[in-house]
């Protein structure tokens, strides 16, 4: 990842469209640092049984934050509120961690 002072112009970014990804990092409120990175390649190797197991846990709790009663959704958004989190991060923590709500 590059700092950038200001992203560059639509023209710019165009050229190097595929080969390098340009974003403002951090800051939901606009006010995040410019950056560049290398546009993410596809891996070489297949991802690992741990991996595996990860992403099927993963899946598991994203498709039950779905069906999830309002007012359990409405409780996760709360308690995301005045954090960097959403409420789905919440979701995911619990859930991964053992955690009630």
């Amino acid at each position: 990842m590059a700092r950038l002072g200001d992203i560059p112009n639509r023209d710019i970014v165009s050229k190097f469209k595929g080969s390098i990804d340009f974003y403002v990092w951090g800051g939901r409120s606009g006010h995040g640092i410019p950056v560049a990175r290398k546009w993410p390649s596809r891996r070489l190797s297949p991802p690992s049984q741990a991996e595996l197991d990860s992403q099927q846990v993963l899946r598991y709790a994203m498709n039950h934050l779905g069906t999830m009663p309002a007012v359990l959704r409405q409780g996760l958004s709360e308690m995301a509120g005045g954090t960097s989190l959403g409420a789905r991060d919440i979701w995911i923590r619990c859930y991964v961690n053992g955690a009630t709500l």
